[in-house]
């Protein structure tokens, strides 16, 4: 094998491209008669000529640029810069201009490429994270979205297009909604952009955050010209998604549900999911018990269970942990060992001992230094609405404390001191009360004791409803017959649909106001009352709510409510018509904002257009807490129920 020099190797190369093809040609400095600075294009002027051997001026981004130009029309030139150090006063020519030539993507549909200058774009929709990015981070943004719906995370994702002047406002809005953040940017962490995002977002949004706000940058290096390389250091989808996941390290703390305003612990009775066993977002893992029911309880996080901590059997207080779900490969933190029971008191010297108190929800685990995490926008409603804060249980990340934890939160009823105690007669005997009816009493007490009540009470002519009815179970199937109670949830939800305050919830210096009408109808069981709830009764039609409540009422028997069905009501109904009772007041079921209680349909003499007749006739009373509404609005809601009932065309509409 012959040894030859670089510089030859350079210069047989040339001859050969030269010779193959017309479309060759060379360009440099002095690379003409005089063969070039190293004398490799020697000899090439006298045989291919002035036409392919251009010797050219003494300006590199020249060369460069007529260079880009003839391959642009097809030609293919070889630009002599003598050494590598003289490419630098090219490179906008190189890296920017040609670049800019070449490099094609994805374009709007409408062809319209104009942008408002100073206004952000708000590319997608949702309610758990906002994600933010500019330029090429915007479309990776929302491929990451695509990725977090697959896991039941919706998430905003916001581009802001532009950045000076910058558009926080929609920033701003949506990290109010989502309370999370993650910035997301090509650059280097270190001295981005984003930096200025998160700043500005803690200084105009900091007690709307439950968690601190994320960010996902490029790697700390020059980025590299080898598309592999760059792949490697620009952050893609699923390093997106993974952030938008906490980074992919924080595990998920799942904790005994509140299934109901009442309910104060539960009990595992059975797990579906071991220890390792892959859990999606919504599966049923577990059957809870609670003082009412056994229901199933769905995870609302997917991954793997990491630890069980509440093993079958043992009761845990609501809001403590009772597992972790982690994501695949992630180490299970530390999680704190289960409460142990309350050990049973001394019997007393008395001859009739108070019943022992209910314990009060665990305390969640402090931080290193002591101090309890809370997101800011929790410990402004703490602050608000005085909440010690060290009594909840935090259900976010890490056990830190968030805005639901402190909406969700029901203070344990202060104990009263107990009477001085009188000597019991012969006759009389201690009935020990269920945990139903302790359960009961103690959410009455606390209705009582902190909504204020009043009452309006109305006298309904049934006649054309109870015609109507009469038609409707004649043609309907047997099974499926209407009852009073059905025309009475209809008529509740269409009312309000036009009085929406009535389903709300009273949150201190706000009402919550519910969009769905999930009305709870009072179920009468050997072991005492419950209020399961019929959902989204705005949208169905009368047949639709008699074969709900036949259904609610046949699973309230056999103990197979579903978690929801306890917990989602926004407004209650009771009828103890089947009494005989004529009329009745009932008190609010917390949170709601009202009650109907619904007495029996008699018939008495009316009297019409001056003739006296016999009526079917019935009174509903309207408890109301004074905090949400006014004696005068609670008349005209009560007014439009009373005027549905007795123009009952509305019912089947």
């Amino acid at each position: 094998m012959p040894v030859i020099t670089y510089r030859d190797a350079v210069s047989t190369a040339l001859r050969e491209a030269l010779d193959e093809d017309e479309r060759v040609f060379l360009m440099g400095e002095d690379i003409g008669p005089y063969g070039g600075a190293f004398a490799v294009t020697k000899g090439f002027w006298e045989q291919y000529g002035a036409r392919r051997i251009k010797d050219s001026p003494l300006a590199e981004s020249v060369i460069v640029g007529a260079g880009v130009g003839a391959a642009m029309a097809g030609l293919r030139p070889v630009v002599e810069l003598m050494t590598i150090n003289f490419s630098l006063l090219a490179m906008d020519q190189i890296v920017n201009h040609a670049a800019k030539i070449r490099t094609r993507g994805e374009a709007p549909e409408t062809g319209d490429f104009r942008i408002p200058i100073g206004q952000a774009d708000l590319r997608r929709t949702g309610k758990d994270i906002t994600i933010c990015g500019y330029s090429r981070m915007a479309l990776v943004a929302e491929q990451a979205a695509e990725l977090l719906a697959q896991d039941g995370i919706e998430a905003d994702v916001i581009d802001l297009r532009c950045l000076r002047p910058l558009d926080m406002e929609t920033l701003v809005n949506s990290v109010k909604k989502t309370h999370h953040a993650l910035m997301v940017e090509e650059t280097t962490r270190l001295g981005g952009f984003a930096g200025e995002l998160v700043s500005q977002i803690q200084e105009q949004a900091f007690d709307y955050l439950d968690a601190p706000v994320g960010r996902i940058a490029g790697a700390e290096v020059p980025m590299p010209y080898s598309f592999p390389l760059e792949q490697l250091a620009i952050p893609d989808a699923q390093r997106v998604a993974a952030a938008a996941r906490k980074e992919d390290s924080v595990a998920t703390n799942i904790v005994m549900p509140q299934m109901g305003y009442d309910m104060r612990e539960g009990t595992v009775v059975r797990w579906y999911k071991q220890e390792g066993e892959t859990v999606d977002r919504g599966e049923v893992i577990a059957d809870i018990e609670t003082d009412k029911a056994t229901v199933e309880f769905e995870a609302y996080a997917g991954g793997v269970l990491g630890r069980i901590v509440a093993e079958a059997g043992v009761a845990v207080p609501v809001g403590n942990l009772i597992a972790i779900i982690t994501q695949p490969g992630e180490v299970v933190p530390d999680a704190p060992e289960p409460a142990a029971p309350a050990a049973e008191p001394a019997p007393a010297a008395a001859p009739a001992p108070a019943p022992a108190a209910v314990p009060p929800t665990s305390a969640p685990a402090p931080s290193a230094d002591g101090e309890v995490r809370a997101s800011p926008i929790a410990r402004r409603l703490a602050r608000e609405q005085g909440i010690d804060l060290s009594l909840l249980s935090g259900t976010g990340p890490n056990g830190r404390i968030v805005e639901s934890d402190v909406l969700n939160y029901q203070p344990a009823p202060a104990v009263a001191a107990p009477a001085a105690a009188v000597a019991a007669a012969p006759a009389d005997s201690r009935i020990e009360l269920t945990r139903m009816r302790q359960t009961i009493a103690r959410v009455t007490a606390d209705s009582k004791a902190t909504a204020p009540h009043f009452y309006v009470t109305a006298e309904i002519d049934m006649g054309k409803a109870m015609a109507l009815r009469r038609d409707v179970n004649d043609a309907a199937d047997p099974d499926n017959r209407v009852s009073v109670n059905d025309l009475m949830v209809k008529a509740c939800a269409l009312a309000l649909a036009q009085h929406p305050k009535f389903n709300s919830f009273f949150r201190g210096d706000h009402l919550e106001v519910h969009g769905a009408m999930n009305i709870g109808i009072a179920i009468a069981l050997d072991t005492g009352l419950i209020l399961p709830g019929i959902s989204n009764c705005e949208s169905k039609s009368l047949l639709q709510i008699a074969t709900a409540t036949k259904d609610l009422i046949d699973r309230a028997n056999n103990g197979t409510l579903r978690n929801d069905e306890y917990s989602g009501t926004t407004f209650s109904i009771s009828n103890m018509g089947m009494f005989d009772v004529e009329s009745f007041t009932a008190i609010i079921y917390p949170p709601h904002a009202a009650i109907l209680a619904v007495g029996s349909v008699k018939e008495q003499p009316v009297v019409r257009g001056g003739e006296l007749a016999v009526g079917q006739m019935m009174k509903a009373t309207l408890s109301t807490d004074h905090r949400v509404a006014d004696g005068a609005e609670a008349a005209v809601f009560l007014m439009e129920i009373k005027r549905v009932l007795e123009n009952p065309v509305a019912l089947l509409l």
